[in-house]
């Protein structure tokens, strides 16, 4: 793996022109790469070290809603924004038209290396691949997520006399059912596939910060190269600031239900207008607007 990348606070997310030293630090790739640790090592509690050759893994518990396969899903909800933000897709493009001959850039010397380097990986997820996993596991309860959201939102905008217990009920319904059926989805192929993509991500940002490609490209932090050549790449334009504030905060929102998953069980969640898992909320509905 390559060197892990600088963590920042995903409540003060960097926006892509920052200056070099925060280029990939405000995505957080550790902070996914410890929620896949955290949930490997409760497979290997339950079911023994036979699982680390496993792709397709069975749940780890039934009873109930699972922390370690709700981290899972936390990932994958910060991946598919990632996605959207066009990181993956570009490098692919650019290595692609490299190897056929199609890049509409002049790159030459080590970069062309760097960028055949990626393309070397036959068995990674490919766009279609993540965005089916995407849709399974975290798109077809983006109606439920919305009003989880909703909810939380509404504590955020409360004053500190009005009374908010009936959000917190209502939050703490909504929040169950939404780890279960999250927990539910994030098994079999789920983490196996999470791990690909996050590292795929890592060695995306690493292609994108080496001096020769960065050079090659027009100079900039890995999202000023993305924005820049995405549209003629994708044939269509990204807003990365926007995305990469929707994975943080998105990430955050599930990780929290991992984390309380017990209090969710009996109903003793009561997050106030300063809590952490409210402001994400906040953050991800106002890029979703």
């Amino acid at each position: 793996m390559h060197a892990a990348a600088a963590n920042v606070s995903p409540s003060s997310p960097r926006a892509p022109g920052d200056a070099p030293e925060s280029r990939s630090a405000w995505l957080d790739v550790d902070g996914s790469e410890r929620l896949l640790a955290q949930h490997l090592s409760a497979a290997v509690r339950r079911f023994g070290t036979a699982v680390l050759g496993l792709v397709d893994l069975p749940a780890i518990e039934q009873a109930r809603p699972s922390s370690a396969e709700l981290g899972v899903a936390a990932v994958l909800m910060w991946a598919r924004h990632v996605d959207e933000a066009g990181l993956l897709e570009v490098v692919d493009a650019l290595a692609e038209g490299m190897a056929h001959g199609t890049l509409p850039l002049a790159i030459q010397g080590r970069a062309v290396q760097k960028l055949m380097q990626w393309r070397r990986r036959p068995d990674r997820f490919v766009a279609e691949e993540r965005r089916a996993l995407y849709e399974r596991v975290i798109g077809e309860l983006d109606a439920r997520m919305a009003d989880f959201v909703e909810v939380l939102v509404d504590i955020g905008h409360s004053g500190p006399r009005d009374s908010i217990r009936h959000l917190q009920v209502r939050a703490g319904v909504i929040g169950r059912e939404l780890a279960a059926e999250l927990s539910a989805r994030a098994t079999g192929i789920a983490a196996f596939a999470a791990r690909d993509i996050v590292q795929q991500v890592r060695d995306a940002l690493a292609v994108l910060t080496d001096p020769d490609v960065v050079q090659a490209l027009g100079g900039g932090s890995p999202w000023i190269l993305v924005a820049r050549h995405a549209p003629g790449l994708l044939r269509r334009p990204v807003d990365a600031r926007r995305a990469v504030t929707r994975a943080m905060a998105g990430r955050e929102l599930v990780e929290w239900l991992a984390g309380n998953v017990g209090a969710l069980m009996t109903g003793t969640v009561a997050p106030t207008a300063g809590h952490p898992v409210v402001r994400a909320a906040l953050a991800y509905a106002l890029e979703g607007a």
